[in-house]
């Protein structure tokens, strides 16, 4: 896959709350961790992947795990396919925005 190095846009912002920001650190230190399918660049921008030498870690399953979520079952445990689970995703999202609305 080819990586978008030049053409981008970054935004950086403060984050004041200790729990939010203690929080984003634990997520970007278990990325940092990542030895399953992590790459580095090297000089000339090619990937190249990281030989684990540590037990296993998959970033985004422990990310899930460390947020309390199971990334398959959760509230969409009865779709049947993508659609499904992109349509059960879009209620979810609806439901929590009128919830925090009332």
């Amino acid at each position: 896959m080819n990586r978008n190095i030049y053409k981008r846009i970054e935004v950086c912002f403060p984050v004041y709350n200790y729990a939010l920001k203690k929080e984003i650190i634990d997520i970007i230190e278990l990325q940092f961790r990542d030895n399953v399918q992590a790459v580095h660049l090297d000089s000339s921008l090619r990937n190249v992947p990281v030989i684990p030498n540590e037990e296993p870690l998959q970033s985004q399953r422990a990310i899930y795990d460390y947020l309390g979520r199971d990334p398959v079952v959760d509230i969409h445990e009865d779709c049947q396919g993508a659609d499904d689970y992109l349509a059960a995703d879009s209620i979810s999202a609806k439901e929590t925005s009128s919830n925090k609305l009332q």
